[in-house]
């Protein structure tokens, strides 16, 4: 439990700043698709559709939590969200699968819901600036760090 409150409080403490890549997501349509991902794999949490191990529960619970967190922050990073939405999103792609009560067109639709946000988290991941290892003068380094 100790292990997720410091995993907890580094990913927050990690993305509090405003950085190149960073997605925006508060109170928009990036927000309501991370909750609805989000959302879902909370009740299929809660129904226990697939058998999932105390130690394991509370992972994913406080991979949700910490999930919440960023999003309620005004911008966060891409890598970040990506990292930490990436084994949520899996889970629930996994639950999406299973569910025999989804008709195909559902199943369709909420597996595009994890589709465009891994897209978005990697391409803000892509495109965030990185500094430069090497280039006229010394090596940066920040880079290193």
């Amino acid at each position: 439990m100790k292990n997720l409150l410091i995993a907890l409080t580094l990913a927050i403490t990690s993305c509090a700043g405003v950085q190149p890549g960073n997605v925006p997501v508060a109170d928009g349509p990036v927000a309501r698709t991370i909750s609805r991902v989000l959302d879902r794999t909370d009740v299929y949490l809660q129904g226990e559709l697939l058998l999932i191990g105390a130690e394991q529960r509370e992972v994913i619970e406080a991979a949700l939590l910490t999930a919440r967190v960023m999003t309620a922050m005004e911008e966060v990073s891409g890598s970040m969200l990506l990292g930490t939405m990436s084994g949520v999103m899996d889970l629930h792609d996994t639950y999406i699968m299973v569910d025999e009560d989804l008709d195909q067109l559902e199943r369709d639709i909420y597996l595009e819901d994890t589709a465009r946000l891994r897209s978005l988290f990697d391409s803000a991941s892509v495109h965030a600036v990185q500094p430069a290892l090497v280039g006229p003068g010394p090596p940066n380094p920040d880079f290193l760090a």
